[in-house]
């Protein structure tokens, strides 16, 4: 699953890396 969003995080700009780090985190407090 984290593969996943970070080779879409490489695609994307580096920009969208920002916001990404923290959907990661809310995805975790989700878990």
């Amino acid at each position: 699953m984290s593969d996943l969003q970070q080779r879409q995080v490489k695609g994307t700009k580096p920009k969208v890396k920002r916001w990404s780090v923290a959907e990661l985190m809310q995805l975790v407090d989700d878990f």
